[in-house]
């Protein structure tokens, strides 16, 4: 009797052309996999990998604290931070701190930058559940208060970026030409007022006498 399929000596149907197919996928999905593991790995900011808590100081607006849990199974060893006009940066004994735009002589332009603190190595990290508190204090200059960013990074080399997190800020570029803005506005009003003025007046010395001028 004949079947509706033939199979070969070791009893296996044969493989037609989707079978082969669907097989390179499967081996192609396992090669990715093993190349995104062997890379470094980016976790999610929702994760509890890590919290941060703080911001301004609401008596003296002129510091901000934030407060640093490591969640994680690996020493955190890196921190950075947004910042704008910030000349003094408070990190944990042995940290080092390297600064972008830092409100001092020679530290840069007038404009956001950043403060990164960094471990000497694992040892002398956060370690799995421990607590820090970084201070960093705003020059006389003074900031806005806005959500930024913050970066930290693990001994795995694991990152996460935790946003919402109160830093000092800059001006916005309306918010540092506003008045020019303003000023922009009314010379605008003031033109199409002139020039609809003037059209009426024109009108008006080209109409036949005894002719009503039109309103508005």
């Amino acid at each position: 009797m004949m079947t509706s399929r033939t199979r070969n000596d070791t009893g296996r149907t044969p493989r037609g052309p989707r079978g082969n197919c669907a097989g390179r996928l499967v081996r192609a999905a396992g090669w990715l996999s093993l190349l995104a593991l062997a890379g470094p790995r980016v976790l999610a900011a929702d994760e509890p990998q890590v919290s941060i808590s703080g911001g301004v100081d609401q008596t003296n607006r002129q510091f901000y604290r934030w407060t640093i849990v490591n969640r994680y199974t690996s020493p955190l060893v890196s921190v950075e931070f947004p910042q704008y006009h910030g000349d003094l940066f408070t990190p944990p004994d042995g940290w080092s701190q390297k600064w972008k735009n830092k409100a001092s002589v020679g530290g840069g332009e007038d404009a956001p930058g950043w403060v990164r603190t960094a471990a000497k190595g694992p040892a002398q990290g956060i370690q799995p559940g421990g607590t820090v508190t970084f201070q960093l204090r705003v020059s006389h200059a003074g900031a806005l208060t806005r959500p930024g960013s913050v970066k930290v990074r693990f001994a795995d080399g694991s990152e996460v970026v935790l946003k919402g997190v109160q830093v000092p800020s800059s001006q916005t570029f309306f918010e540092q030409n506003i008045m020019v803005f303003g000023m922009a506005v009314l010379f605008v009003i003031a033109v199409v007022w002139h020039l609809r003025n003037r059209r009426k007046s024109a009108a008006a010395a080209q109409a036949p006498p005894g002719t009503p001028h039109a309103e508005g």
